[in-house]
Order: structure tokens, then C-alpha cells, then sequence
């Protein structure tokens, strides 16, 4: 299974681990503005859609590390609805109660950047803009080695 998710990841993704994350500045359905790479800062920049059953499973996790991160100043995360209106993304927010920063794209303007299909996908951007962690889909094991990578960067940028 996880040679299968690697090929179809690889095939798909045009951002890798060691790479540079793209420049773009995107705007939260709450109206604040995010731009990446945020230098100095982490982010985990996650990319859903609101009829995504992994996703469904994956963002409560997200919800969680959001819950333990959000008060460190060097860590941001953005979930960014891929296809999705604000009103669509938001309605989603408030039916599950989530607290994250989060955005829509509509026109897949900010997915294209990052990969070609596939949902969802997570991406973790060191202090100095550079991806150190691509996922695509979702498995429980995967929160366990994000949480690791989130820990090991926060702790870098002290």
C-alpha cells in the first residue's frame, strides 16, 4: 500500500521534499491574508475537498495539532478547500467545528502549484521555505510522522 500511494504521489506532485514551496499569497474565508513561504514560521498547508471521506477523517486530526500548535509564534497551518467556494468551505468549517485557519480555491489556482491531483494532500514547510514533508491521501499512521516533522522544525527554528 505504501509503495502504491509513493508511485501515485510521485506521478502527481509538483513539489517534492527538498524543494522550495511556491510563492503565493492566499486570503482565509475569515479575510486574512496568508503568504507563503512565511519565513521564520512552519506551515502545514493542507489541501481538501468538502466530499472527501478521508479527508472527513483526516481533518479532526489536523484539528487537534492546530489545538496544540496554534499559540507558537513560528508555527501557521492553512486547509485550503481544493474546487470549493468560501460559503462551501465555511459551511463545512462550522458543521464540524473547526477551529483552523482555512481557504478556499475555487479555480485550483493554489493546488496547481503544488500538485496535479489527489486528495488530500499535506505539505510542511520549513522555516526557510523548504518542503520537508508531502503526503498525499490520508492514513492514521500519517499523523503520528507529521507530528514528529512538526515537532522536529518547531524546534529548529527556537
Amino acid at each position: 500500500v505504501n509503495a502504491a500511494r509513493a508511485a501515485q504521489l510521485a506521478e502527481t506532485t509538483l513539489v517534492n521534499v527538498g524543494d522550495a514551496i511556491p510563492e503565493t499569497t492566499l486570503r482565509t474565508i475569515d479575510g486574512d491574508a496568508i503568504t507563503l513561504p512565511e519565513p521564520g514560521r512552519v506551515v502545514l498547508v493542507n489541501f481538501f475537498a468538502t466530499w472527501c471521506v478521508p479527508c472527513e477523517k483526516e481533518l479532526p486530526q489536523l484539528q487537534n495539532l492546530w489545538l496544540k500548535l496554534r499559540d507558537n509564534d513560528h508555527f501557521q497551518m492553512v486547509v485550503i478547500g481544493r474546487e470549493e467556494t468560501a460559503e462551501a468551505v465555511r459551511s463545512f468549517r462550522e458543521k464540524h467545528a473547526f477551529s483552523f485557519p482555512m481557504a478556499a480555491d475555487p479555480d485550483r489556482e493554489i493546488y496547481a502549484l503544488f500538485a496535479k491531483e489527489l486528495i488530500s494532500r499535506t505539505f510542511v514547510v520549513s522555516s526557510q521555505g523548504q518542503v520537508v514533508y508531502s503526503k498525499a491521501g490520508y492514513d492514521e499512521t500519517d499523523i503520528a510522522e507529521l507530528n514528529a516533522v512538526l515537532n522536529e522544525q518547531l524546534v529548529a527554528t527556537k
